[in-house]
């Protein structure tokens, strides 16, 4: 770096900006391929559900041999498929059987639900990490503050560069242990762009949602105390979080416009004039 190395010169802004395009566009892309898996597994679940159904119901209503069947008999016929000869006890395991594969059908949609939360909310958190760092490095003045590092803590770094690099780390992940609502008062705070007033989101429907997401990854999705406050509900703490279809998609869609507003706010604000 030349001169006063804290500068925001018009060609630090063009990186800058570029490089949260860059960042967004890749958020935009991951959150796309996400409702795509979320469409095929839905897709997939469905399709194997009406399968094992059909069997059950065949299982079910099977005939009747005309005699007692003393042992299992396996028949292949021309088509391809089996025909099982068995007796009464044996085609009741059976069914017994694939009514508890069905049971894990029907548990799936919640399980994939749960998981597109959390892989949601692990997208987000990675964007605004590394929008934090990007304007850090690129914006060194960002970093000035009251907090010191001694000479020998600076005379490990060969760079000015390799110096602002560490100190954008270090800010990082003291922000990023912040909630989510807090993330993101520290980029109006520190950079004066509001990304839930220009999203339109309440900061109590950013803190449910991250809440629900870590409850999921902390407490296997069991209601405790400070959720129950937040969602205002009367659900008896202890019980288990069960999520719906609008529920999941309203989540996804308010972290998109959130993360939307942070990088256009941002872009708006040190764009080159």
């Amino acid at each position: 770096m030349s001169g006063d190395w804290v500068v925001l010169t018009d060609d630090r802004k063009k990186g800058l900006v570029e490089a949260l395009r860059v960042r967004h566009r890749a958020y935009v892309e991951g959150s796309s391929s996400l409702g795509v898996f979320v469409r095929d597994a839905f897709e997939t679940i469905e399709r194997k559900q009406e399968e094992v159904t059909q069997l059950l119901v065949k299982i079910e209503n099977a005939e009747p041999a005309d005699e007692a069947v003393s042992e299992v008999v396996v028949e292949r016929l021309p088509d391809g498929g089996l025909r099982l000869t068995v007796g009464e006890e044996e085609r009741a395991l059976i069914a017994k059987a694939m009514d508890r594969y069905h049971q894990n059908y029907l548990r799936h949609p919640q399980i994939i639900r749960e998981m597109v939360l959390i892989y949601a909310f692990a997208m987000f958190d990675g964007l605004v990490a590394d929008v934090m760092r990007l304007l850090l490095v690129h914006v060194p003045s960002a970093l000035r503050s009251a907090r010191k590092i001694s000479y020998e803590e600076a005379l490990n770094f060969p760079t000015r560069e390799h110096l602002v690099v560490a100190l954008a780390d270090r800010e990082v992940q003291e922000a990023t242990r912040l909630n989510a609502v807090d993330q993101m008062r520290y980029f109006e705070s520190k950079y004066h762009v509001d990304c839930l007033a220009l999203a339109g989101v309440p900061a109590a429907a950013l803190q449910l949602a991250a809440y629900q997401r870590n409850l999921f990854v902390h407490n296997s999705g069991i209601v405790d105390v400070e959720y129950a406050r937040l969602a205002g509900t009367e659900k008896a703490v202890g019980s288990r979080i069960v999520l719906h279809d609008d529920m999941v998609k309203d989540h996804l869609s308010m972290l998109r416009s959130i993360a939307r507003e942070l990088v256009v706010g941002l872009i708006g604000k040190f764009s080159p004039e």
